[in-house]
């Protein structure tokens, strides 16, 4: 039973072996370069948001003094 065991285990070894895959590299640079991208993102959203929020504010106002 051992020797079956054992006998399964040397077949499908280097199935199992084959079944990883190795990941690309990544150079720093390519990191930093792609996190300034996200940084930059990020600051165009906060800018959309910001104006977003003014336009809301100024909507919302003429609706209260339009109310009153």
């Amino acid at each position: 039973m051992r020797r079956l065991l054992l006998l399964v285990l040397l077949l499908l070894s280097p199935a199992l072996l084959a079944a990883v895959e190795t990941a690309l590299r990544i150079s720093d640079r390519e990191i930093i370069e792609g996190l300034a991208d996200i940084k930059g993102d990020i600051k165009r959203l906060d800018a959309e948001i910001k104006a977003i929020r003014v336009e809301l504010r100024t909507e919302i106002r003429g609706a209260l003094r339009v109310l009153h």
